[in-house]
């Protein structure tokens, strides 16, 4: 937060929300977060992580369910603030040829974004990085 608050003319991207290897970045936090803060915006990308790293404990604060499914809340945090979501897809490639390719998962995050509104998919999908990285 003091990142945030040094300079509200910054734009920063929190990667990674809907996964939580900490069991602290709840929907409520993440919510008060972008409440206090213009300058947050959250990136996300649905892949299939349901532990947290290292250990065989539950994903907390998982996005989707086993299905692939947005969970309500999620649905709602998303229709609550369409345009402050980014999807964010980056993707570990390796050494072609010398490295096993692993999972891409940009499949899982377009259909689990399929499963909101038509107006929140545009923003989330595309006009919310258009802005934000003036991309046109």
């Amino acid at each position: 937060e003091r990142l945030l608050q040094h300079n509200r003319q910054a734009v920063i991207v929190w990667q990674h929300i809907g996964w939580d290897n900490v069991g602290q970045m709840t929907i409520d936090l993440l919510r008060r977060m972008l409440a206090d803060h213009p300058n947050l915006y959250l990136g996300f990308k649905i892949e299939e992580r349901p532990y947290q790293v290292g250990t065989r404990e539950p994903m907390p604060n998982r996005m989707v369910d086993e299905q692939n499914t947005i969970k309500p809340e999620w649905k709602q945090f998303f229709t609550d603030f369409p345009d402050r979501f980014l999807v964010a897809c980056d993707q570990f490639v390796g050494i072609p040829g010398k490295t096993v390719r692993p999972p891409q998962y940009i499949e899982e995050t377009w259909t689990a974004i399929q499963q909101l509104p038509a107006d929140v998919i545009t923003k989330i999908g595309r006009e919310n990085a258009v802005k934000l990285y003036h991309l046109e």
